[in-house]
């Protein structure tokens, strides 16, 4: 998870773009929005998106600053920029969330 705190408030609903600075441009399709309370009891919005396991790799493996355009109802869109050290240690994260996949899919 990512966590981006913007100065005012802005509706993150739908698709939006990543692309790392070497990388091409890739959509993220939106799947729902998670709503939580932050520790300092302050109202926390969270879009969900799906991206694909060669996605966070090239996100990992990126160097400098990773940019994403969120869509947003008002304004249209919001630009974010983070590092992509942001994303390391990923190949746990990806071993971890296959495992739990995988006893999902037994279940069924």
């Amino acid at each position: 998870m990512v966590e981006v705190f913007l100065k005012e408030f802005a509706m993150i609903e739908g698709d939006s773009k990543v692309k790392t600075k070497m990388g091409e441009m890739h959509s993220l399709e939106y799947v729902t929005i998670r709503r939580d309370m932050t520790l300092s009891g302050k109202m926390m919005e969270a879009p969900v998106y799906l991206a694909s396991e060669a996605l966070l790799h090239e996100l990992s493996r990126a160097k400098g600053k990773v940019r994403f355009w969120l869509s947003a109802e008002k304004p249209k869109e919001v630009e974010v920029e983070f590092a992509a050290s942001l994303f390391e240690d990923l190949d746990a994260y990806v071993a971890e969330t296959r495992m739990v996949l995988s006893e999902l899919f037994e279940d069924k």
